[in-house]
């Protein structure tokens, strides 16, 4: 073994020491310590509700026949959430679509959320991602898919709106 991966092996050895000591000394005096130094950052239930809700669209689709581009595309101002190609249509078209998900359903449903604002906003990204990737001879469409997954239940209501342009 040579000295370079020698004092790698140490370091790793000497770290893993020092978290388990802080660990240690954070259970038995817990203000000795900051608070979350030691603790990973938890997603929020709706963080993780709407990657779950991405997956599950991108799932519905690709059993239509779709065909995914990107996921989570950054425009600037905000994420496309799925960017697909819809083979069925003829032509083929590029699709645009926003996955609102919510657990409760009290006054809107998810898609009411999806606005004019919000649409002309997909629609100038989803024309930016075409003149980006050279797809100039297929058309645009924008696509609302809306999840409920009230909490205990063991499948969503799923509701797709085809071409919101």
């Amino acid at each position: 073994m040579d000295i370079r991966t020698l004092g790698f092996v140490t370091i790793n050895i000497l770290w893993g020491v020092a978290t388990g000591l802080m660990a240690w000394l954070s259970r038995i005096f817990p203000t000795c310590l900051p608070r979350g130094l030691l603790c990973r950052q938890k997603k929020s239930d709706s963080h993780r509700l709407g990657q779950l809700a991405e997956q599950l669209a991108a799932r519905f689709l690709l059993r239509r026949g779709y065909s995914v581009l990107g996921r989570r595309v950054d425009y600037g101002v905000g994420e496309m959430d799925l960017v697909m190609v819809d083979h069925v249509c003829r032509p083929s078209q590029v699709v645009v679509v926003e996955v609102k998900a919510l657990r409760r359903i009290d006054y809107r449903r998810p898609e009411a959320s999806v606005g004019p604002a919000k649409l002309r906003r997909l629609q100038s990204a989803g024309i930016d991602y075409i003149k980006r990737h050279h797809l100039q001879q297929v058309d645009l469409r924008i696509d609302v898919i809306a999840i409920h997954w009230p909490h205990g239940a063991w499948r969503p209501d799923v509701r797709y709106i085809k071409d919101c342009n």
